[in-house]
């Protein structure tokens, strides 16, 4: 699952978690598409914390800035990100993952509970 990092605040996302929740979108998709984000920096130079072989590229879309590690595409978000993100999903996508997630009765349950899945919902939204 998401693991926070107690220095800076920021919460990682391993890829493979994102990808595992995807399968759960409505309709389903089997990848985060980075070609819908802006990147913000072309050159990555900060290395990847989970697989230190990758680096993260800086990417943004609707305001949201996440790091995506170009190697095993897991995601990392600052602190602060986190709320600019869930802040940043339509009201009507908050509403169908409410219904779809029959377990969770409202999107702060979700986020509080289902964090990566939160996360996905919210990244695969804008």
């Amino acid at each position: 699952g998401a693991s926070l990092c107690a220095r800076c605040k920021g919460m990682w996302f391993p890829g493979a978690v994102l990808e595992r929740h995807l399968g759960d979108l409505d309709p389903p998709r089997r990848r985060f598409d980075p070609s819908a984000w802006t990147h913000v920096q072309p050159d990555p130079v900060v290395a990847c914390p989970q697989c230190d072989k990758g680096r993260l590229v800086l990417l943004e879309r609707a305001g949201v800035e996440i790091d995506r590690c170009n190697r095993c595409k897991g995601v990392f978000l600052d602190a602060g990100e986190l709320e600019a993100l869930i802040e940043a999903v339509p009201t009507s996508v908050q509403a169908r993952t409410q219904s779809t997630l029959e377990s969770r009765t409202t999107w702060s349950v979700l986020v509080a509970e289902g964090i990566a899945e939160a996360v996905v919902y919210a990244l695969a939204s804008l």
